[in-house]
């Protein structure tokens, strides 16, 4: 989860609070998920992540999906989700496919964040 620090540091500058805490919330309930397996965890993990993919949508529209942030963001939204997808299949390289996701996830919120900030600057 060391992957979201940058993401949480460029929100905390900015102070994006609202988009600070879905990241902060979305990490710490993967995190909890992470570690006891809990159903119950598993399913607020994913109502967390559904909110970050609304944060990091709404950070590229208000920042008017800059040229190359936005682009770059979805392209590694497209590898995520394509990772995401294959890790579904039950070989032994789950552990390794499922940080790969984690790692382009952050990316993605990463230059989200960035594109909100280049956007709305005048």
């Amino acid at each position: 989860m060391l992957f979201f620090i940058l993401p949480i540091a460029l929100t905390a500058s900015i102070h994006m609070w609202a988009g600070l805490a879905v990241i902060l919330a979305s990490v710490s309930t993967s995190l909890a998920y992470h570690i006891t397996e809990n159903k119950k965890v598993f399913y607020v993990d994913r109502i967390c992540a559904m909110a970050l993919i609304v944060f990091c949508w709404v950070a590229v529209i208000l920042g008017h999906f800059p040229y190359p942030y936005f682009e770059i963001a979805l392209a590694l939204g497209a590898v995520a989700l394509t990772v995401y997808f294959y890790q579904e299949r039950p070989p032994s390289s789950y552990h390794v496919r499922h940080t790969i996701w984690h790692i382009f996830s952050a990316f993605v919120v990463t230059f989200s964040v960035v594109a909100y900030i280049v956007g709305t600057i005048h």
